[in-house]
């Protein structure tokens, strides 16, 4: 019995520093963004159907909550890469949840995609255990993480994508009463993006 736990440390101590290793190589090797027309609705059910079956494990509900958007909802993004920072946005609320008993009212996770005058935004509530005021400035600081078995790049990695893509991160949260992450994009990205930053495929206009 002692030598299988021991093993099992082993086997879990190895799965850490892979997902470290990866987390790291995610990072340092962020690609330049590839832009194409997309429909932010689309990129986040597309993201919520990958997380479904990890969320139905750990007993933790993911709500959708989204405006009907005007006409005009397509905009240039790299979807690829925003996908990858709401799955680590996501990841994080799910950690903080599921510190809660289960049937709590805590497990649940709000996504809502809303429409803000010239922006396209996507919160990612919950209602955990929240973050700590001084830390919050520390956040998106490369390997800053309040757990020592994280690496912290998942809010790094998503702040500097987004950002990228001309848009905003935010991060509210109180202690013991939850976080909210918000991305915000301006709706007209023609006139922010380069020519060559475009992909050929995405459009047959001419971008200014």
């Amino acid at each position: 019995t002692k030598g299988k736990s021991y093993l099992h440390q082993i086997l879990k101590e190895t799965k850490r520093l892979e997902t470290m290793i990866q987390r790291v190589e995610e990072y340092i090797l962020i690609r330049r963004p590839i832009f194409q027309k997309e429909k932010m609705d689309e990129v986040i059910e597309t993201v919520l159907q990958t997380f479904s079956k990890e969320a139905a494990e750990k007993e933790v509900s993911i709500n959708l909550e989204a405006q009907v958007l005007k006409e005009g909802r397509e905009f240039f993004i790299d979807k690829d890469l925003i996908a990858k920072a709401l799955i680590y946005i996501l990841e994080n609320s799910m950690e903080a949840v599921v510190q809660k008993p289960v049937g709590k009212k805590g497990r649940i996770i709000k996504v809502t995609l809303f429409e803000d005058g010239e922006n396209i935004g996507v919160s990612i509530s919950d209602r955990g255990e929240g973050i700590p005021q001084k830390n919050l400035d520390q956040i998106f600081e490369p390997f800053f993480s309040t757990r020592p078995e994280r690496v912290g790049l998942g809010l790094t990695f998503a702040k500097k994508v987004v950002e990228e893509q001309g848009g905003v991160i935010q991060v509210e949260s109180r202690l013991k009463r939850g976080t909210t992450v918000t991305l915000t994009f301006p709706k007209d990205r023609r006139r922010i993006l380069r020519r060559e930053r475009i992909s050929p495929e995405s459009t047959g206009e001419n971008i200014d």
